[in-house]
């Protein structure tokens, strides 16, 4: 057996794949500054602000995708706006659901690129994908969004990557 059978073997027994994209430094610097403005409540840290690409209980193999870096993306030229606050509860825990603040993208470019992974045998548990960066997991129902100015920052990505399905990140 070849290394391309031994990967697919591998890749076949995973639950599925992820993929997200990370921001540059600034942008960070920008939204976290803007969240302490706004008091939004347990704000998530820098590292951990991104925005899934993808969701899916299916696994692609190796040779459907690829890890781009900050010189790779910004040939593509991606640069995203914001677009729109939204706020829903978490279906994830029926005994306490959790109001999470999503800041959603203009970025058509992760809809065309999601569409094109699920083409290439992968799924989406929604009926449609929306890009989105989760701001919070804890916002009480108290919280007003409907006050809130949208962020002053583009969003242009450094980083997209691919990894095996993590179906406990809720509890990390």
């Amino acid at each position: 057996m070849n290394l391309k059978d031994n990967l697919k073997k591998l890749t076949e027994r995973r639950t599925g794949t992820y993929a997200a994209v990370k921001y540059d430094q600034s942008t960070l610097k920008i939204l976290t500054e803007w969240m302490k403005i706004w008091n939004i409540p347990d704000f998530l840290v820098e590292e951990k602000l991104h925005t899934t690409v993808l969701y899916s209980r299916a696994p692609l193999h190796p040779e459907d995708y690829k890890n781009l870096d900050a010189q790779q993306l910004k040939a593509l030229g991606w640069k995203f706006a914001p677009k729109a606050l939204d706020r829903f509860s978490s279906s994830s825990d029926k005994n306490s659901p959790k109001n999470v603040l999503v800041l959603k993208l203009e970025a058509p470019e992760l809809v065309t690129f999601h569409q094109s992974l699920i083409q290439a045998g992968a799924t989406h548990d929604f009926p449609t994908y929306e890009p989105h960066i989760t701001l919070s997991y804890e916002v009480p129902d108290s919280f007003d969004i409907s006050k809130l100015v949208l962020p002053p920052v583009y969003f242009i990505p450094v980083k997209l990557y691919f990894e095996p399905l993590d179906l406990n990140w809720e509890s990390k």
